[in-house]
């Protein structure tokens, strides 16, 4: 095999190899994006709020009142008993569904 050809047979394994790691690399992000889609899929795991029991006391989740959804705390206080707050210290009328909040990454 002279120089020419020893080069020719370097550029063609290395087209091969790169064209593989290029598919292994769409292939991944495929799968990432697969992943991804199944846990949107999935939706909120709402809990139907229960005031006889409510959830752990002074801990944020997202609530609904089947319209609208926020983010807010059950929180007891001295006037209004055990009640719903959100982000903005405004009490919430009406919860019908809470879930827990699962950031990216966490359990």
């Amino acid at each position: 095999m002279n120089d020419q050809q020893q080069l020719e047979y370097i550029k063609k394994e290395f087209g091969n190899n790169l064209k593989d790691g290029i598919l292994n690399l769409h292939i991944c992000w495929l799968i990432d994006q697969a992943e991804k889609l199944q846990a949107m899929k999935q939706g909120i795991p709402w809990i139907k709020y229960d005031p006889e029991n409510p959830p752990e006391d002074c801990t944020s989740f997202i609530v609904t009142n089947g319209k609208n959804v926020t983010q807010a705390s059950n929180q007891y206080d001295h006037i209004n008993g055990l009640k719903w707050w959100d982000d903005d210290f405004g009490l919430l009328t009406t919860v019908t569904h809470y879930a827990p909040i699962n950031l990216p990454g966490e359990g």
